[in-house]
């Protein structure tokens, strides 16, 4: 460095940048592995969106083109991560009862997850998993998520109210990257 040149100054998003950052988990939950490539910043999204069914498809886009140029996931963990979150919306697009809702994804800085968080603004009873027959033409949802998380090597559930569901979402496909 010259003279002429001087250090950029440090700031508490660059500070951010280079800490490592902790995941809200539960308690009894073991911390994701560091990463084994550089994220450069976290780069979240937020979007806030009218509850219609017809918002699904593009905050879909926008999450599948968010994972594939932010996060470089391969895509079949994309088109995966992006069931996941068409089922997560959908489910708050039919069972919410406010006027809007907001959907969240962010990788934090060295950490080998996305997060998802998608709020209908609806606290309620936490739903339960059904296995729905051959026949039923809906209940598929929260089990769709389920297997799809869990074969990504993630996991999901809600906030205590209900309001809130997330996932949490490895970025590559990892033998030790199953978060527990």
């Amino acid at each position: 460095m010259t003279d002429d040149e001087q250090e950029p100054p440090v700031n508490s998003s660059t500070a951010k940048s280079t800490a490592t950052a902790v995941l809200s988990a539960p308690e009894d939950s073991v911390p994701p592995p560091p990463l084994s490539f550089p994220v450069a910043h976290s780069s979240p999204v937020g979007i806030a969106i009218d509850r219609d069914p017809s918002r699904v498809k593009v905050v879909r886009r926008i999450v599948i083109a968010w994972m594939r140029n932010v996060c470089r996931m391969d895509e079949g963990r994309v088109q995966s991560a992006a069931l996941v979150v068409s089922e997560l919306l959908s489910n708050a697009v039919e069972h919410g009862t406010g006027e809007s809702i907001t959907v969240s994804i962010r990788v934090e800085t060295f950490t080998d997850h996305i997060q998802i968080e998608v709020d209908d603004h609806t606290p309620s009873p936490i739903p339960e998993v059904q296995h729905a027959g051959p026949d039923d033409e809906c209940g598929r949802g929260l089990f769709l998520i389920d297997s799809l998380t869990t074969e990504l090597g993630g996991r999901w559930g809600f906030r205590p109210d209900g309001a809130v569901a997330w996932c949490l979402i490895p970025l590559r496909d990892s033998p030790d990257s199953v978060v527990s």
